[in-house]
């Protein structure tokens, strides 16, 4: 009972610190999904390491409670670290290659392998005491501990605890159970002191560490908001909105915003009612207001850090200004539910270099614009271009968006910039000189930037020209859709030109090389030769690709990824937990069906069989969860079930050959932190969701058939299986 309950602690630690850490990448990587995928990789392939190179089984009694104490101070000293290796990145600079994919590696490396660790130890000892069924056991209280653990990550950050204080609580609680397994009174006293030096501790790291981590500006304030990381912070006289480290918004105003807010409005015969999406374009109410505008709407997720910057918005925004409203609620929501049309939508949000961005300049947002707007209606935004010069990437990004737009909107105006201003409408535009003039001057306007004597310059014939003739070069652009994220694929291979150099792919190659070495020394790949290994290798990649696929979907159909991981995440531990604890705990009766029937292996086939079936299924009818009501609650039975599979397999596989736990273990790991890196860095944005979970089961499949020529290796297992049965009825008899 007390080594379950001390797997609970460590599945429920392990999965808080995974959140806490997973957040703190996103600040670094400025919320790139990439960045997830490889934490979540790095996470795995180390706890698959450290169960792995656990050695000498006489010695996990000592070395069990030593490893559990050290991982309760890795987690917090790896979130320290993080925070640390952003004042290494240049300020408004976006990682590289070589940093987004070592960085989380390294960060990760400690907690991670003693991680493993703790799980190999003590696999052996609950194996000595409850014989081959104990491995899956505890399997089963981890993975319970985990599915609380992602719900308390939630709750922590809708009640805005600190993450510091989360962990130092969490890890004393465990270091509680860890004292309880040692024998000398002056290392107990020792963890008691450690426990309460990290909770003392705790309220002095969180702020000192948020301030060393922004020391390039002056900060003003910070917190953790529901949907993101939210940093006010000063540079000279300008204050900056930072959103996951990507600055959202300035102060005071710049000549881009009023070219956004004029140059749309203006292009309008009459707008009366404007609906505003972005920091920029809600920042800018008062130059909206400037037209003949009744109504505004300003649509906003995040309402904490709308009260973070609500002091420095001198715009004419409630309750200043009745014509002025402030809803807080998904926008992509706000336009399909809402009711009422708008003559102008401005929208004002940064490239679509993140899923969440990404749902903005989809063909099925375009269309629910076109949907939300009045006849005559226009929607604006903006992309990244130049006056000159517009590189083949960046070409292939704005032709891509422009190729949606254009399925929904038959008229589209763009005019070249530093960003290319983009209006789209139903009807033909006038934009002419001498139309926004007259516009200008009856509204008597007063603007600093985009004045009358500048439209001539901006809207000249030829430089419009010379913008479409490069876009019309590139016609066969695929369009951006919800399913199929192409602006990702292409921003993923715009930052990689920018920032990938010969040198960064040697230093990757020669990681991998080392890491190749090491594991050949410790007999890694004979050991993971076997035909149970490699089932649980193919189920881990998919497992994992299925949950990181899922989540990917849930942030394009809800755009709150960012507070939901926690439950998502235990969702998927809830199942990982139930199918582990179906195949341990039924006993005897499972143990002797699989040896008496000789099914071991059908049982792990029949497994594969289920979870490629439920791959296939989701990727064929994976258009259906763009239209939930409660995605949480679908998106969560999904995981859950792919996590009944994943889960059932270990304690099978175990009780198949209880000697080589730790192999399967770090089997299942590696297959799992694979399939994180390569699903959400490279197979979804490549592929499509529907194509990535449809290449899943396809691995399944293949898998099925090539186990086949390892029966003879399964017999083998059977036959060392046994002998440890004997053995350990020996000992249970002495």
């Amino acid at each position: 009972m007390l080594m379950g309950l001390i797997f609970f602690g460590v599945g429920f630690y392990a999965l808080l610190g995974q959140v806490v850490l997973l957040r703190e990448m996103a600040l670094v990587f400025h919320g790139h999904e990439m960045s997830f995928g490889a934490a979540l990789a790095a996470w795995l392939l180390w706890a698959g390491i450290g169960s792995f190179s656990q050695k000498h089984e006489s010695k996990s009694i000592h070395r069990f409670p030593f490893f559990l104490a050290v991982l309760v101070f890795c987690v917090p000293l790896s979130n320290m670290f993080i925070r640390f290796s952003k004042c290494l990145i240049l300020p408004g600079n976006f990682p590289g290659l070589f940093v987004t994919l070592v960085l989380p590696f390294v960060a990760l490396s400690v907690p991670g392998w003693f991680l493993g660790a703790v799980f190999a130890n003590g696999a052996v000892l609950v194996r000595d005491r409850l014989g081959p069924s104990g491995p899956g056991k505890i399997y089963f209280y981890e993975g319970l501990g985990a599915l609380v653990g992602g719900f308390a990550s939630a709750g922590i950050y809708c009640f805005h605890v600190s993450s510091f204080l989360a962990l130092s609580v969490c890890g004393c609680m465990l270091l509680v159970l860890a004292w309880s397994l040692f024998r000398h009174q002056k290392t107990r006293g020792l963890l008691l002191a450690a426990g309460l030096l990290l909770i003392g501790l705790s309220p002095c790291w969180e702020t000192w560490s948020r301030h060393k981590q922004w020391r390039q500006y002056d900060l003003i304030s910070q917190q953790e908001t529901l949907y993101a990381h939210a940093a006010l912070a000063k540079a000279g006289d300008t204050i900056m909105l930072f959103e996951n480290g990507i600055v959202s918004l300035q102060f005071p105003a710049t000549g881009a915003r009023e070219e956004m807010v004029h140059g749309s409005l203006l292009s309008h015969k009459s707008p009366e009612a404007v609906l505003a999406i972005g920091w920029p374009a809600i920042a800018a109410s008062e130059d909206i207001l400037k037209h003949p505008v009744k109504t505004l709407d300003a649509v906003l997720l995040d309402q904490k850090m709308f009260g973070m910057i609500a002091p420095f918005l001198s715009g004419p925004l409630p309750p200043h200004r009745s014509a002025a409203t402030v809803f807080f609620s998904d926008p992509r929501k706000w336009i399909k539910e809402h009711t009422e049309t708008y003559d102008v939508i401005l929208q004002s949000l940064p490239d679509p270099q993140t899923v969440a961005m990404n749902r903005f300049y989809t063909k099925e947002f375009f269309e629910e614009a076109r949907q939300a707007l009045k006849p005559g209606g226009l929607l604006a935004f903006s992309l990244s271009s130049s006056e000159n010069y517009v590189p083949q990437a960046v070409r292939d990004i704005n032709a891509s968006v422009l190729h949606s737009l254009s399925q929904s909107f038959p008229f589209v105006e763009k005019i070249p910039g530093s960003r290319m201003q983009i209006w789209a409408s139903d009807v033909p535009l006038k934009i002419g000189t001498a139309v926004l003039v007259r516009r200008f001057q009856e509204r008597s306007l007063k603007t600093r930037v985009f004045i009358p004597q500048s439209f001539f310059y901006r809207l000249h014939p030829g430089r419009r020209q010379m913008l479409q003739s490069r876009l019309d070069e590139l016609k066969e652009a695929a369009p951006n859709t919800d399913l199929q994220p192409v602006s990702i694929f292409l921003i993923w291979r715009v930052w990689l030109s920018k920032f990938a150099s010969p040198v960064h792919f040697l230093g990757l190659t020669g990681i991998l090389l080392a890491l190749a070495f090491v594991l050949r020394k410790r007999g890694g790949f004979p050991a993971l030769r076997s035909g149970i290994s490699l089932i649980l290798l193919a189920m881990g990649f998919v497992g994992m690709s299925f949950e990181v696929v899922l989540l990917h979907v849930f942030q394009a159909a809800s755009g709150a990824l960012y507070w939901h991981m926690g439950i998502l995440l235990g969702a998927f531990m809830l199942g990982l937990s139930a199918g582990s604890g179906l195949a341990s705990f039924c006993g005897e009766r499972m143990d002797e069906w699989l040896w008496q029937k000789k099914n071991s292996r059908s049982v792990l086939m029949g497994l594969c069989v289920v979870l490629a079936a439920l791959c296939g299924l989701v990727g064929f009818k994976i258009s259906l969860l763009f239209a939930l009501t409660n995605p949480v609650l679908v998106f969560g039975m999904l995981l859950t079930l792919a996590g009944f599979l994943v889960g059932a397999a270990f304690p099978v596989a175990a009780q198949i050959n209880s000697g080589q736990a730790k192999v399967f273990y770090a089997a299942d790991l590696w297959g799992a932190a694979a399939g994180a890196l390569t699903a959400g860095a490279f197979v979804a944005p490549f592929m499509g969701y529907a194509g990535a979970l449809m290449a899943c089961s396809g691995i399944l499949v293949s898998v099925i058939f090539i186990v086949k020529w390892f029966n003879k290796d399964m017999v083998n297992d059977k036959m060392e299986s046994q002998k440890i049965r004997e053995c350990s009825h020996d000992r249970a008899s002495h």
